[in-house]
């Protein structure tokens, strides 16, 4: 467990390997946050187009909370398209 533990707060360590090279090489990571951020937007404007969004487990969402959780998705889906921006033209942070 304690080996475990240390790798963990070695990949949260500013100068690990791992984030070295993620430093190193800027676009593979805002390629990664890109990814995610369209599928986050997607998936918001589907919901919000439908009316009804599967939430967590594929449970049907429908009122409020569809709402909420679609923009709340969209919301998520463009700030991460803001960051990968950011890190494919400045560089990892």
């Amino acid at each position: 467990m304690n080996e475990l533990m240390n790798r963990a707060i070695m990949i949260g360590d500013r100068d690990s390997s791992a984030n070295r090279w993620l430093r190193e090489h800027p676009l593979v990571l805002g390629g990664f946050t890109g990814v995610i951020g369209l599928l986050l937007l997607f998936y918001g404007i589907s919901g919000l187009k439908s009316g009804s969004p599967r939430g967590k487990f594929g449970v049907q969402l429908t009122g409020g909370a569809a709402t909420v959780t679609s923009m709340i998705r969209l919301i998520m889906g463009i700030g991460l398209l803001i960051f990968a921006a950011y890190v494919a033209f400045f560089g990892a942070p």
